[in-house]
């Protein structure tokens, strides 16, 4: 996307991707402040959800034996709620619990959803994960990005900047204030583009070709040989950025019924297929 002239523009490396800040209508010196402040939140955020930091809480749930109780942060449980919750509303498509799988996915080609056991409670009035059985192990991929992004729109509600876009890589962007911003829905470097006006509201796409093959469920085939190919390129809307990227994870999975049916059935989300 172009950039407006009085547009600052940060960019900073967590959760395996390029996070970028674009702040307008302030001072250099205030965006710059602002940017230091939400990459450091942003880094300790990621401490606590990538489940290959050790001893971050995602890391410790995945190490829960049977019987066990863990407390975790504030942050990873809202982020784990919103997860059952995009579980709840995909049908079970969207499963932050098939994090073994999706690294054998990532490592050999092949998934192993059938061997797939365990069972995890996340208790809805307390931060709190208890392990019913062993074997499942979470993986944020396809929810982190867009939390975060909703994490730091939170702290920069303290700061007087008027209008903001932010993104995690080109997977997910937020914008927020009532200024618009242009984005091009770009899926790959060969295919032409549209443009988009993104206003106080989340966007997200998913698929291999921003991420390479890692997106499984149970009811689907996964190989090497045989790969899963999405029905259409399709971007989500919504005001959440967790949700449009729990939700453009989980349309990856669905065919042009099940999008419509997704659409119908979600009165927030808007889908955009390019």
């Amino acid at each position: 996307m172009s950039d407006h002239p009085d547009t600052h523009l940060y960019y900073h490396e967590a959760m395996n991707t390029t996070y970028s800040i674009r702040l307008r209508s302030c001072d250099q010196v205030t965006a710059k402040h602002v940017a230091r402040e939400l990459f450091e939140e942003l880094d300790g955020l990621e401490d606590k959800l990538s489940r290959y930091r050790e001893g971050s809480d995602i890391a410790r749930i995945n190490l829960l034996k049977k019987g066990d109780t863990l407390y975790i942060s504030e942050e990873c449980h809202k982020c784990l709620m919103l997860a059952a919750q995009a579980f709840a509303d995909t049908g079970g498509l969207f499963d932050i619990t098939l994090g073994r799988s999706i690294q054998k996915l990532k490592d050999s080609g092949e998934a192993d959803i059938a061997n797939e056991t365990g069972k995890l409670l996340l208790h809805p009035e307390i931060a709190a994960v208890t392990c019913q059985k062993e074997g499942r192990q979470i993986d944020l991929g396809g929810i982190g990005k867009g939390y975060a992004l909703d994490h730091l729109k939170r702290l920069l509600s303290a700061w007087d900047i008027p209008s903001a876009l932010l993104a995690a890589g080109n997977s997910t962007l937020l914008a927020i204030g009532e200024q618009s911003w242009p984005i091009a829905l770009v899926t790959s470097a060969a295919e032409a583009h549209k443009t988009h006006p993104l206003q106080d509201g989340a966007i997200s796409v998913s698929g291999d070709a921003i991420q390479g093959q890692h997106i499984i469920h149970a009811s689907i085939s996964h190989s090497s040989e045989d790969p899963q190919e999405p029905t259409a390129k399709v971007w989500v809307r919504h005001p959440s950025a967790a949700l449009s990227d729990a939700y453009a994870t989980a349309c990856y999975l669905m065919d042009t019924t099940m999008l419509e049916e997704f659409a119908s059935n979600n009165a927030d989300v808007i889908l955009i297929f390019s």
